[in-house]
């Protein structure tokens, strides 16, 4: 797996709307602060979107016979003592330059940008399998200044 995509992954599933009213800014930053900065503004963001998720139930088949939207309660110091581990060993893998950094930046401040996840957009894509489609996850728009995340963390390995 590529951790462009396990990040991304990772911040998917925390849409943020949150951070302060400046964005995130890591240009200068060490790893474990830029990732301490990053914890705060993902788990912020999953915080006040209310963790919208999904329960999925196949039969022997795989094909999906139940799909219910669940809302997962976030508690903030857990969720920002977990990510920051792994946003620290992704950091400290890639050693980002401060230019690379300030990309990281733009892609994370998008991220968090972006709407909450809802319950009516989980129902939607649970009402899209059951009928037989295969829709996207909610959430799981990429904005276009995640694009240079191959770039910054190429050559590192692992999942987060």
């Amino acid at each position: 797996m590529r951790w462009s995509i396990a990040l991304l992954a990772v911040l998917f599933f925390s849409p943020a709307c949150g951070g302060d009213d400046d964005g995130v800014d890591l240009s200068g930053d060490s790893p474990d602060e830029a990732a301490d900065e990053i914890a705060n503004a993902t788990c912020e963001r999953r915080v006040e979107c209310g963790g919208w998720d999904f329960d999925i139930e196949t039969d022997d088949n795989g094909d999906v016979t139940a799909c219910t939207p669940v809302q997962d309660e976030v508690d903030h110091d857990s969720c920002v003592s977990e990510q920051r581990a792994s946003y620290s060993e992704i950091l400290e893998c890639a050693m980002p330059s401060d230019d690379e950094l300030g990309q990281l930046g733009d892609c994370i401040n998008d991220l968090v940008a972006q709407d909450c996840v809802t319950e009516e957009d989980v129902q939607a894509f649970c009402d899209a399998l059951l009928a037989g489609d295969d829709p996207p996850e909610p959430g799981d728009e990429e904005p276009a200044s995640c694009d240079v995340l191959d770039t910054i963390l190429e050559g590192c390995s692992g999942g987060v």
